[in-house]
């Protein structure tokens, strides 16, 4: 394969010789062109070749073209490449040892401050990035990446429908284009439980007038790989007509005008008050009424129940006629 640019901005030699692969970045075409000439030279002279010098980071880069470009992880992992490259830079992939990934691990947790989930996935990541590179035999032996912790995936908050008449007001007229497109998107994904990744991913033609009469959404491709097909409340309708698309609603967007509504409401040090509340509003908000625990494992895509049970907060209004039938006045 000839030099390529790639997305990254930078030239990829890559090549063969005698079914030894050869790939590697550089910032310009000329040196990219000049790395595969000199080569092709040392071969023909019977001198050593140098493909088992490889950066981490062109390792890393690889390695996200070939499994994670184009899927439902696609966002999260390319964000765990450039954390990966930022930390390790160029640095021969062989010489990187238990020690160094060690020091990975402690700058997510102490300068990062990266939550555990988050710290997991950049483990999964780089524990991905070694195992590709043993077995395209750039390295002989791979470091053991420590640091995994099994993450508290309860979430005890939900978004109620007296703070939502708080916050949604707040985002949709605010002086900021982007907080009132915010303000549309949150709308959107309480009342459809999509993830942002999901709702990113819609095309015009997945929203559609049904033969039932609904409007439904159809996302072809979840996080989990599996499709699914719900229909819109009236006010969903509308903030996707205002739009024809998610795909301008980007994490740092989210993070920015979330941020501004912590503000808003006093809780910049909550980190339970999350910007990602949504879905579980979406879930409690269906238990509240009365859904069936099945039928909203459809609505959010869940594999199984028990990730549903996560999402399912009660409101403590729910529970006043269980506690009433305790009061010694309601006794027979």
């Amino acid at each position: 394969m000839p030099t390529r640019h790639t997305k990254h901005k930078t030239f990829l030699s890559t090549f063969t010789i005698d079914n030894r692969r050869f790939r590697k970045a550089f910032k310009t075409k000329l040196e990219a062109d000049a790395y595969e000439i000199d080569q092709r030279q040392r071969h023909l002279r019977g001198e050593e070749l140098d493909d088992s010098v490889r950066a981490i980071s062109d390792v890393a880069w690889e390695v996200y073209e070939a499994k994670w470009m184009d899927t439902p992880n696609e966002i999260g992992r390319k964000a765990h490449v450039k954390c990966i490259c930022s930390f390790f830079g160029h640095k021969n992939i062989k010489k990187i040892d238990n020690i160094a990934c060690n020091e990975y691990v402690l700058f997510l947790k102490n300068t990062k401050r990266n939550a555990i989930s988050t710290i997991n996935g950049k483990i999964s990541a780089l524990t991905v990035i070694f195992d590709y590179a043993l077995d395209n035999n750039y390295i002989s032996t791979a470091p053991r990446v420590r640091g995994r912790k099994k993450p508290n995936n309860e979430c005890l908050e939900y978004i109620s429908e007296a703070e939502e008449a708080i916050i949604l007001p707040f985002m949709l007229n605010h002086e900021l284009e982007s907080m009132r497109k915010y303000g549309e998107f949150w709308a959107w994904s309480v009342d459809t439980g999509f993830r942002p990744s999901e709702s990113r991913r819609l095309r015009p033609q997945d929203i559609y007038f049904d033969d039932t009469g609904r409007w439904m959404a159809r996302l072809l491709k979840s996080k989990t790989n599996t499709w699914r097909v719900i229909p819109l409340t009236d006010r969903a309708l509308e903030m996707w007509q205002k739009n024809r698309s998610w795909a301008h609603i980007t994490p740092r967007m989210i993070s920015t005008c979330w941020e501004r509504v912590r503000k808003f409401r006093g809780r910049e040090n909550d980190r339970s008050y999350k910007a990602y509340l949504t879905r579980h509003t979406t879930g409690s908000r269906l238990v509240q009424r009365n859904v069936d625990l099945p039928v909203i494992k459809q609505v959010l895509g869940h594999s199984d129940l028990t990730s549903t049970m996560r999402y399912a907060k009660v409101s403590p209004t729910n529970l006043f006629d269980a506690i009433d039938t305790l009061n010694t006045n309601n006794t027979k």
